[in-house]
């Protein structure tokens, strides 16, 4: 068979990947060869082949590879269409590479599936029965792997993010066969970022391949095998991870597709740790990443930061992971970040960790400065010793709780909160237990459903700057473990983390390189506009921000001060997850509340007249709360559906609300909203500063810089 591709000797083009390398629809060739010579009279003479062959054992397909370029891998296909052949890719369902190897196994084998042709010449080395499938990562589900049905599949994904999706993708379509294949998943310990096992190979120059092949059948045995379930017609798989049960609520309902955080965002050691932490646990990968990078940017501190027209950002990130029930896996996410961070920094997992958020006042206690009082011969004393770290991760596995904290009239947490992200001191003033927290670097972690997320979140904390601070991250289940996964060993990660901590923690003013800098300032007017539906954009209004810190921490965990574009582009992967998931939370079902449309017809019938507080109280039977009146009418005026006029009086301002004429109203929805005329008085807030014409010229010279 040799003879079908002989090396080509052309001249290559100066072009990769090229419209002008793609062949017209519908040119074919007599032979394989001279298909081929399509390739190589374009691209040069390629550097390796691999031969597909059918059940028979004759030739349908191959791939080239071509001298990568600085764009990376380069790979060309032909296959054969009836009597002729084609420079294009084998119509699906494709076979498996080397298929007659795996229909002559025994069905008591094992078959390794890895990525790439070249990954199985490497297994086959070493004596093991081995397969990929034709065209990558991005083509598992276009493979025929019926010729695996009932076998004990062992997969050995590259170590990265695109060969851990592709490993999910096989297990997927493996576990909807019949019978299904007994799949199990392994890691090889020692590769580098985008290894296999050709580098696995590499790495033990002098061990004979049965030793190598024998460590590799050790790590399989190690992992528990459990055959999957009878497919089920009535649903499709997922596009990663073994389908799950769709919600009990509905029987019947399809499977929600689940969202997928770029590979980008998992890099460094970040990266690392969700590798090696992902084929142990159920929890969505984004839920692990998001909840660590919290969690790092609090060990971290508050010395590191970024300013921006006189305003410093810290790496301070609030996030909620939100999911159905149990089946979002939201708590077990967090258990990895716990375990690593206790191993990287005991004593800040030991006295920086908080939960029980019940006030502001609490809030402000767990990181307070120390007070003092007077002694009895006019000196002063200390009172309380106060908190010598002020350094506070705050975990709410029963978030609900905080926004029913938020409900109580008289309660300053949203404000607190608010203040704490911004990296604001914080103050209560009370005349019996005043307290203060003087340079506070405040995180926190929530988990909800986004069932109780959507009826317990107020409408005031939606529009005034309170949920747009949060990092609202979509979790669902990815996987089924029945026995929960191995153990996984983390002492490696936790002493470079370590290390890294150290280096973040010397760190204090914080830049962008040229590479990073250009790649802000093309994103940056994206990230400005937001989103057009008024209920998303409400919750993530603050992407600049976001992504400025989340660029910081993935820096920080580099041990740099300057942000590369590395670093930027990993924080745009989460920030856009983020987004996904904010228009899958709010964007689906949110409906106006009654109390809204109620007060509106009020306003509309009162005219030009407007009505006072107590006349729209009155207008409501007088069965509704001041909380939740004010909601409403913060809602209404947030959305330019409102406005308040205040007349002085002998006493307390009074208050009269009118409504915008609808033609006002509709002009407003597409602006979706008016910038205020000035920087706010009250909040550091970095999205309303660059909204406003003060703050426009600082936006624009930060760009600039």
């Amino acid at each position: 068979m040799a003879d079908l591709f002989p090396p080509a000797t052309n001249t290559p083009a100066d072009r990769r990947d090229s419209e002008h390398d793609r062949p017209a629809e519908g040119v074919s060739f007599p032979t394989a060869n001279e298909a081929a010579r399509y390739w190589t009279s374009k691209l040069g003479p390629y550097v390796a082949r691999w031969i597909y062959l059918d059940a028979g054992g004759q030739p349908v397909g191959l791939a080239l590879r071509f001298p990568d370029d600085v764009r990376g891998k380069t790979f060309r296909p032909v296959a054969k269409f009836g009597a002729t052949w084609r420079p294009k890719a084998m119509p699906a369902p494709r076979p498996v590479y080397r298929l007659p190897e795996i229909l002559k196994a025994s069905q008591d084998e094992i078959v390794f599936v890895v990525e790439g042709e070249k990954s199985v010449e490497a297994a086959r080395d070493l004596g093991m029965l081995a397969t990929t499938s034709f065209g990558g990562c991005q083509a598992a589900g276009q493979t025929d792997w019926g010729p695996l049905a009932g076998k004990d599949v062992v997969i050995i994904p590259d170590r990265n993010m695109v060969g851990l999706g592709y490993a999910r993708k096989v297990s997927a379509e493996l576990s909807n066969l019949s019978p299904p294949a007994k799949v199990r998943m392994i890691e090889l310990p020692g590769l580098p970022e985008g290894g296999d096992i050709a580098d696995f190979v590499a790495a033990h120059p002098g061990v004979p391949p049965h030793d190598l092949r024998a460590e590799i059948l050790r790590l399989a045995d190690a992992v528990p095998m459990a055959a999957a379930p009878p497919a089920d017609p009535t649903h499709q798989p997922e596009s990663e991870g073994r389908p799950v049960a769709p919600p009990e609520s509905h029987p019947d309902a399809p499977i929600p597709e689940r969202l997928t955080m770029a590979p980008e965002a998992f890099r460094g050691i970040a990266g690392d740790f969700i590798l090696r932490v992902e084929p142990h646990t159920e929890s969505d990968p984004a839920a692990i990443l998001v909840q660590f990078l919290a969690a790092f940017g609090n060990a971290v501190g508050r010395r590191p930061f970024f300013e921006v027209a006189a305003t410093k950002h810290f790496p301070i990130l609030f996030t909620v992971i939100v999911g159905r029930s149990s089946h979002g896996r939201k708590g077990t996410s967090l258990g990895f970040v716990n375990k690593l961070m206790a191993a990287a920094d005991s004593d800040w997992s030991r006295d920086c960790q908080r939960s029980g958020l019940s006030s502001g006042e609490g809030l402000i206690a767990t990181v307070r400065d120390p007070t003092f009082k007077t002694t009895a011969e006019g000196g002063s004393e200390i009172d309380d010793e106060g908190v010598a770290d002020k350094r506070a991760l705050v975990v709410e596995s029963e978030f609900g709780r905080v926004l029913d904290v938020l409900k109580r009239d008289t309660n300053p947490l949203s404000a607190i909160l608010r203040d704490a992200w911004d990296g604001n001191s914080l103050n209560l003033l009370t005349k019996n237990n005043p307290m203060k927290s003087t340079n506070p670097h405040v995180s926190m972690i929530g988990h909800i459903t986004s069932e109780e997320l959507n009826t317990k979140l107020l409408n005031s904390d939606r529009y005034n700057g309170f949920a747009n601070r949060f990092l609202w991250i979509h979790s669902s289940r990815t996987k089924l473990l029945p026995d929960g996964g191995g153990a996984v060993a983390l002492d490696d990660l936790a002493a470079k983390l370590r290390d890294r901590l150290a280096a973040a923690k010397s760190i204090e003013g914080m830049s962008r390189t040229p590479d990073a800098q250009r790649l802000w300032n093309r994103e940056y007017v994206a990230l400005s506009d937001g989103v057009d539906q008024p209920s998303v954009a409400a919750v993530t209004d603050r992407g600049t921000a976001q992504v400025l810190r989340l660029s910081m921490i993935y820096a920080l965990l580099d041990g740099q001060a300057a942000i590369d574009e590395q670093h930027l582009r990993a924080a745009l992967a989460v920030w856009r997850y983020a987004a996904d998931s904010a228009s899958r939370i709010f964007g689906n079902g949110t409906t106006e509340p009654p109390l809204v449309a109620q007060i509106r017809r009020h306003l509309r019938s009162a005219g030009e007249a407007g009505a006072t507080r107590t006349q729209i109280s009155t207008a409501l039977q007088r069965n509704r709360t001041k909380t939740e009146i004010d909601d409403a009418l913060t809602l209404l005026r947030d959305t330019q559906q409102a406005r308040c006029k205040h007349h002085p009086t002998a006493g307390r301002p009074s208050e009269r609300w009118f409504i915008i004429p609808s033609a006002a109203y509709e002009k407003n929805e597409l602006n979706e909203k008016s910038p205020p005329a000035e920087p706010s008085d009250d909040l550091n807030s970095f999205h309303s500063f660059l909204s406003s014409p003060a703050g426009s010229n600082a936006a624009r010279e930060e760009i600039i810089l």
